[in-house]
């Protein structure tokens, strides 16, 4: 199964929901995406071709006098095997996770507005007062981006209400600036991907206001866990024993007869009503008004979801919103049956809800999902956010990504206290 997560004018909780696969109905199987150094493509095959045909990269700098380390440098995988250099014209995109001016403070508001003992309960606060109250100091970020320019990287505004810094640049300034190797690495799996040797330097000034350093390194990629019960392969295999013929009285969406005769499915309206939909369903509450931001590293399936809602009679909006210019159908692979899976789920159980489609890049790995989160936060127009990404937070932290969890925290906390406005 797979989590989403709800915000909802500053609440969050955890709703555990079997996902659709098909475009009629939900396989019954446990669905997950999770972090993980699998075999999804990392270097593009033009990179990979000039490592043996190109130079080799000298090495980067020594650590200049006066410079801080951020985190810790990624640990290889077992089996792992470091090629050489990454050629140094291919150009990479990195985030910097910056510190709040409060974050003991933010935390500290985002339990209150959702604790409704509080006298501050839904008390939320507007993107520009919470960039001002709990976003990096304007002298902090410019020093920083002056130090990034210096190094002949592209600088972007501020996100995520300014607590991150997204850059580009060639492997060359990156390794200049960061103070760190950039090498290419072949994955037990075979896939080809590149990691920072060294933990990434910045500036002793800035060093307080820099959370982490994301984007050196590709090692962990998003992958899809499908696992098929027994009996849903039984009820693949024999028709006899397909789903029950007794449907959910609702008022909601009605799914056709060849969704209800799938073998090894639950209908749309069969988990509205184990989640107890029902009820709202008969108060007319089925969504409108509401948006929700679905955040995705995979692009999704068109013509699946237009056959999805015809067959449901959903029309509901949605939009893709492109982040870090976005990904294809050919670079999604499997990915592609969870991000249409998701958009299938909120259509089905929301189905006069708007839906804003985050895409982001997979190959972006951790900066590709903040960049995710940050623009769902700093445009501001959803009142849901749902995620089905996860990941081990332990493990994360014991193979030196702690910076990365606490500045995806930051990120939560900012969206609990924030009041997201109809698309």
């Amino acid at each position: 199964m797979t989590g989403i997560w709800k915000r909802a004018r500053g609440g969050r909780e955890r709703l555990r929901i079997r996902r659709p696969a098909r475009m009629l109905a939900t396989i019954v199987i446990g669905s997950a995406t999770v972090l993980t150094a699998g075999s999804a493509t990392g270097l593009t095959a033009g990179a990979a071709a000039r490592l043996t045909g190109g130079a080799a990269a000298p090495a980067a700098g020594t650590k200049p006098s006066g410079s801080a380390p951020v985190g810790r440098a990624p640990m290889l995988p077992a089996g792992a095997r470091v090629l050489g250099p990454v050629p140094r014209s291919i150009r990479l995109h990195v985030t910097l996770a910056l510190r709040s001016r409060d974050p003991g403070g933010m935390a500290k508001l985002a339990q209150q507005v959702a604790t409704p003992s509080s006298g501050r309960y839904r008390l939320f606060l507007t993107p520009r007062q919470v960039r001002a109250r709990f976003g990096s100091p304007r002298a902090a970020v410019s020093v920083i981006r002056s130090w990034l320019r210096g190094y002949g990287l592209t600088v972007s505004p501020t996100s995520g209400d300014g607590l991150l810094l997204p850059a580009t640049g060639s492997v060359a300034e990156i390794e200049q600036a960061f103070a760190t190797p950039i090498q290419l690495v072949r994955l037990p799996g075979g896939r080809l991907a590149y990691a920072n040797s060294r933990p990434a330097s910045v500036p002793a000034r800035t060093r307080p206001w820099v959370v982490a350093v994301l984007g050196l390194d590709n090692l962990v990629l998003p992958q899809i866990y499908l696992a098929q019960s027994a009996a849903a392969r039984r009820q693949a295999t024999d028709p006899a024993t397909g789903p029950s013929t007794s449907v959910p009285t609702s008022a909601g969406p009605h799914a056709c007869h060849a969704a209800r005769a799938t073998p090894a499915t639950f209908t749309a309206e069969e988990i509205a009503h184990a989640y107890e939909f029902d009820g709202l369903y008969r108060r007319g509450i089925l969504g409108q008004g509401v948006t929700v931001a679905l955040l995705e590293l995979a692009n999704y399936a068109n013509g699946d979801i237009t056959t999805y809602t015809r067959y449901y009679r959903i029309r509901s909006v949605i939009r893709r919103v492109r982040v870090d210019g976005g990904t294809t159908i050919r670079a999604s692979g499997h990915a592609i049956v969870e991000a249409t899976a998701d958009i299938e789920t909120v259509a089905g159980l929301a189905p006069r809800a708007s839906i804003l489609v985050y895409e982001a890049p997979g190959a972006g790995s951790f900066a590709a999902i903040l960049d995710d989160y940050a623009a769902i936060l700093q445009q501001d127009r959803a009142q849901v956010v749902s995620s089905s990404y996860g990941y081990c937070e332990q493990l994360l932290a014991a193979a030196g990504r702690r910076n990365f969890v606490n500045a995806e925290a930051g990120i939560f906390a900012d969206m609990a206290i924030q009041a997201g406005q109809p698309a």
